[in-house]
């Protein structure tokens, strides 16, 4: 060999990488993480449709005590208009007879539009809250719909509460509160 001489020497190499998808994670709990995600997957779905039944059946109820409230709100808008004609009845015969001024007639006249007009609304009030009904009845209004009427009154009666045991059967019933 002579001095100043060089020699380069190469070496060829070579790297192999393998990846296999099932040696991803190992053991059991990451095989079967799909099942048990199915699974939570499942259990939501079903909570959702409970809630959402839960949800209809409250509106349904709320709707029907609705409807009912303006049932008897209609019932008492019609007696006044009754009780107001009546009233007018025997303003005009004491109009008659001179006992009462045509201004007072005109009065009771003018109180029977208001409740004429007190009656229409509440028919459409009460039209309303039918229809409301009817679409949480999930069904299309038929033609010639002519609405509802409750056959429940509503009573007021004082009732003692104990505000413990409700609130503890509250609490006990929907753990959300």
């Amino acid at each position: 060999v002579t001095p100043g001489t060089t020699c380069q020497i190469y070496m060829p190499s070579a790297t192999l990488s393998f990846t296999q998808p099932i040696l991803r994670g190992f053991g059991r709990e990451i095989a079967e993480a799909n099942l048990r995600k199915a699974g939570i997957n499942r259990d939501l779905a079903q909570l959702n449709r409970q809630a959402q039944a839960s949800n209809t059946l409250r509106d349904t109820i709320i709707a029907y005590w609705e409807l009912a409230y303006q049932t008897q709100d209609l019932e008492i808008q019609r007696f006044s208009e009754n009780l107001a004609r009546e009233q007018l009845r025997t303003a005009e015969a004491q109009v008659k007879v001179g006992r009462m001024g045509e201004l007072a007639a005109a009065a009771v006249r003018r109180a029977i539009a208001t409740a004429q007009q007190a009656e229409a609304s509440s028919e459409q009030a009460l039209m309303g809250r039918a229809l409301d009904l009817q679409r949480l009845f999930g069904v299309a209004v038929p033609g010639g719909f002519v609405g509802y009427k409750a056959a429940d009154t509503l009573e007021a009666g004082k009732r003692d509460i104990d505000v413990a045991a409700e609130t503890a059967r509250a609490l006990e019933s929907s753990p959300a509160l």
